[in-house]
């Protein structure tokens, strides 16, 4: 049976994205984490990025999950200095941080009260009418009011007359009522207390019966306002503080953040330990991936395609001589958002093909395109925690993919110096040791034992001490040309002529971790192209949103292709050609977008000049504008015509 690749869609990047377009709810698949989370158990969800969070949190406030009614918290991002910067005068950091949360969960709550009191009470109490007469006074009663208004409400004044204190209670004028002669932190401290009560009072008041759905608050989003520093910490801490007690200050209501794994690691506070039993991480099965991919295809498709069908009808069956799935599975991190973004690709490269199913040749092409994205992700991903990832990608491009223990001390050995002369923060982890603990924590290294080789996918083990050999990540092994057990072999050392020399190896790392450069680029001759490609699948990606016919967006997204494969077809020349064929491609995107513009599709046509405009400031950043060009200036005044 033959299947149309234009419709086959496995997902996108993000869950926003994926719920708007439909496929997450019906493409969703009900994890034990999920379920977990569904029936508020938990008071803390954490997975690595990719691995769901979100996703989870999307579902669950989208419906009425066991007898819950979710509501969804997300602080707003372009509000983040003031969340993480937030104090209050005598009070310390993390106490302020603490209270501007339970104010922050509490204001929510009371929302939630007063719309339920209208939509499911024929006769709302009193105290239900001085609590929504309390959020119009203070401009809260809006649900999309957002953080923008917690730290200004709570720093600055609350009227409180609907709780008949009497006036405005100022908290840095002296104020009045009773906290005025407590200072500015015991009169914070008493208005939260006395909104917290005034809640607690309503839902009592209510009497809701067992039938009515009881208060489900979720927290999403805090890597939007996370900015690995002392401040942000306590903003973090001070939120897992207040959501540990909702349930205590408020009976029946229930509580879940969602965090991601390395921000979660970083956190040091003394009751960290009593979050113990409040965890669920977030992990998958190949078995679980394999589920989430059929059941998104079947529902792209609009078919009952089995697993046969998918994997020997859509995809070539067979890759190297292995199943595809498995081949595929194991190019992954185990996260959804890694499978999803594969096989996308391998549709993608079919498209591009003009191949009516997915080739053996698609899916090779694929994954070396997906590890050039993996390889900076993961760099991104880790950047707080490890910020001389990206650093160590030298000591491993171009030579083989498994590793002992004395052959990457040697390796790194010449190295350490400068990367601790970089990154004098985390020189304690700069040994040969603690830096082969991080490439394991991370997932970059798998390790060889009693036969078995494992990958820790973010577990937060660490290697032992009789470990002596280890594996490259097949993800990353195509992007650092390790496809060999050993550089001996190596196809790529013909290529470079030789085999790097101890002072090329310094030198690369010192390009990787110089501050005058950009921190993602370790490898001049690549960073360019690899900026081009990521921008114009950024606007490949983003063609779904902008509401375009489908003939015209499957049109859009195999034009978007070809510009990639030109961009990748970059990758293997001199300096001096990267730059005018980028240049070249940056023309083929501002004229596709000028032609969309003419034919009246005004919002892809913003997506695709946008794209070009990027490309063309990071060539401008990267070169002289008169470089391999010339020396002809364009007429637009931007350095290229």
């Amino acid at each position: 049976m033959r299947y149309d690749l234009g419709s086959l869609s496995f997902g996108k990047d993000d869950a926003e994205t994926d719920l708007a377009e439909g496929l997450l709810r019906g493409g969703f698949l009900p994890t034990p984490a999920y379920r977990t989370a569904r029936q508020a158990r938990k008071v803390l969800v954490i997975g690595r990025k990719g691995t769901g969070k979100s996703a989870i949190c999307q579902m669950l406030a989208g419906r009425e999950p066991d007898g819950r009614a979710p509501v969804l918290v997300t602080p707003d991002r372009f509000s983040a200095e003031s969340l993480r910067l937030f104090e209050i005068p005598g009070m310390s950091p993390g106490l302020a941080k603490w209270m501007l949360w339970r104010y922050a969960l509490t204001i929510n709550l009371a929302r939630f009260l007063v719309a339920h009191a209208k939509e499911a009470h024929r006769k709302r109490p009193k105290s239900v009418v001085a609590l929504r007469r309390f959020l119009a006074d203070n401009a809260e009663a809006d649900e999309h009011a957002g953080s923008r208004t917690w730290f200004g409400r709570l720093k600055g004044s609350l009227k409180l007359e609907a709780f008949g204190v009497g006036a405005t209670l100022e908290l840095g004028d002296g104020g009045s009522g009773p906290s005025a002669d407590g200072g500015a932190e015991r009169r914070a401290t008493w208005q939260v207390e006395l909104l917290e009560r005034q809640v607690a009072q309503a839902y009592e008041d209510l009497q809701c019966p067992e039938r009515h759905p009881r208060p489900l608050i979720l927290v999403d989003g805090i890597e939007d306002v996370w900015t690995n520093d002392g401040e942000a910490d306590t903003l973090v801490i001070g939120l897992l503080r207040a959501a540990k007690e909702l349930p205590v200050r408020f009976r029946d209501v229930s509580c879940a953040v969602f965090l991601r794994s390395d921000i979660y690691d970083l956190l040091r506070f003394a009751d960290k330990d009593k979050l113990h039993s409040d965890e669920v991480w977030l992990e998958w099965t190949r078995e679980m991936l394999l589920d989430l991919v059929l059941t998104r295809a079947k529902v792209s498709l609009r078919t009952e395609l089995t697993a046969q069908g998918l994997w020997q009808g859509v995809f070539p069956g067979t890759v190297g001589g292995r199943p595809v799935q498995d081949v595929l599975v194991a190019h992954t991190l185990m996260r959804p958002r890694d499978l999803i973004q594969l096989c996308n690709l391998c549709r993608n490269m079919a498209l591009f093909s003009d191949h009516s199913s997915i080739k053996e040749s698609d899916v090779t092409r694929a994954l070396e395109r997906y590890s050039i994205w993996k390889l900076q992700d993961l760099a991104d991903e880790y950047r707080a925690g490890y910020p001389f990832l990206e650093s160590l990608y030298p000591v491993f491009r171009d030579a083989g993919y498994v590793v002992t223990r004395s052959s990457l001390s040697h390796r790194l050995t010449p190295v350490l110096d400068t990367l601790r002369g970089a990154f004098p923060q985390r020189e304690s982890v700069i040994t040969p040791t603690g830096l082969l603990d991080a490439l394991y924590d991370v997932g970059f290294l798998g390790v060889q034992r009693a036969g078995l080789l494992r990958y820790t996918n973010g577990t937060g083990e660490r290697i032992e001490p009789g470990d002596d050999e280890f594996h490259i990540h097949p993800c990353f092994r195509p992007a650092l040309r390790a496809l060999q057990p050993t550089g001996v072999t190596n196809a790529y050392v013909a290529y470079k002529g030789a085999a790097s020399t101890r002072e090329d190896l310094v030198a690369r790392v010192q390009r990787g971790a110089s501050g005058d450069r950009a921190p993602r680029r370790d490898d001049p001759e690549r960073a360019l192209v690899e900026g081009a490609d990521r921008k114009i699948r950024e606007a490949a990606e983003g063609l779904a949103a902008t509401g375009l016919p489908r003939e015209i967006e499957q049109q859009l997204t195999v034009r978007l292709l070809e510009l990639q494969g030109k961009v990748h077809g970059l990758r293997r020349t001199t300096r001096a050609e990267i730059v005018p064929g980028l240049a070249d491609v940056r023309r083929d995107l501002a004229d596709l977008g000028d032609r969309l513009a003419a034919e009246g599709h005004g919002e892809a046509a913003d997506l695709v000049r946008t794209a070009a405009h990027r490309l063309n400031r990071e060539i401008w950043g990267g070169v002289s504008p008169h470089q391999g060009l010339g020396g002809a200036a364009s007429s637009d005044g931007t350095g290229w015509g």
